[in-house]
């Protein structure tokens, strides 16, 4: 997110027929299926975000551009999590259990190829398994709250959010 100037962004896609997509938090970097848990960040922490959160900061953004001039934003949740603990947390809401599948980047590309996903968007997210694996997203900041005058939300805070998607995923 780049203030005041348009950033690219392109999204990654992943399906799996049956799953709840949730990802950064939605942006399909992980999926709940049934009792699983798949993603792409294998056994990694990641500061995962509530994509409401980046449309409240970028909506901030619109608002006052001349003060976000120049500055180059990352923004982050409040918390920088693991999958396993996502899965925790999806388990403690639901109250059905929820369990963490890792996979190495070949499964990844493997399952999403099987899944109906064309071949570059899953060598791109197997690319992505390999990044988030080696720690690539494990950081925090405060951008969200430096923008928006408010903490973002907590992953925990997310799945409550969104119990009723997930229960029948």
């Amino acid at each position: 997110m780049t203030g005041g100037r348009q950033a690219r962004h392109a999204p990654a896609q992943c399906a799996a027929e049956g799953a709840v997509q949730l990802g950064a938090e939605q942006n399909q970097l992980f999926s709940k299926a049934g009792e699983h848990l798949y993603g792409v960040f294998g056994d990694a922490r990641v500061g995962l975000i509530d994509v409401r959160d980046i449309a409240a900061a970028g909506a901030a953004i619109l608002r006052n551009p001349e003060r976000h001039e120049g500055t180059i934003y990352t923004p982050t949740g409040p918390e920088s999590i693991t999958l396993g603990q996502a899965a925790e947390d999806i388990t403690r809401t639901l109250g059905q259990p929820v369990t963490y599948v890792p996979q190495s980047p070949e499964q990844t590309r493997d399952g999403l190829l099987q899944a109906g996903l064309d071949e570059w968007s899953a060598e791109v997210l197997a690319e992505y398994r390999v990044a988030y694996g080696s720690g690539w997203g494990d950081f925090t900041n405060d951008h969200v709250a430096r923008i928006v005058g408010r903490q973002p939300r907590t992953f925990a805070e997310f799945v409550h959010d969104h119990r009723e998607h997930l229960t029948n995923a």
